[in-house]
Order: C-alpha cells, then sequence, then structure tokens
C-alpha cells in the first residue's frame, strides 16, 4: 500500500507541476497577445495619422 501512495503522491505532484507549467504558459501567450495587439494598433494609427497628415499637408502647398 505505501508503494501505492508514494506513486500516487508522485503521480499528483508531476500533474500539479504541468498545471504551473501550462498556466505560465497561458499567462505568458495572453500578455504576448495583447502587446502585438496593441503595437499593431499604434502602427496602424501611426500610419493612418501620417497619410492623412502627409495628404493634408500635400494639399495645402
Amino acid at each position: 500500500m505505501k508503494i501505492f501512495n508514494k506513486l500516487f503522491r508522485g503521480i499528483s505532484l508531476f500533474f500539479k507541476g504541468v498545471e504551473d507549467i501550462l498556466s505560465g504558459i497561458i499567462s505568458t501567450a495572453l500578455s504576448a497577445v495583447i502587446t502585438v495587439a496593441v503595437l499593431g494598433g499604434l502602427a496602424i494609427v501611426v500610419i493612418f495619422v501620417f497619410r492623412t497628415g502627409s495628404s493634408m499637408l500635400a494639399g495645402n502647398f
């Protein structure tokens, strides 16, 4: 019975470790996705502002 107890404890520890690793990966992936989305949005805004600004300047001159 002690062997089964140790085996069960080892399996539960293993799954706990896997769960921790997975949650870490998921949180890292989420933060990466959020960062990419924010940077992409900023890039789109900058490009849009630059294009409209340059066309307005070209129209003024």
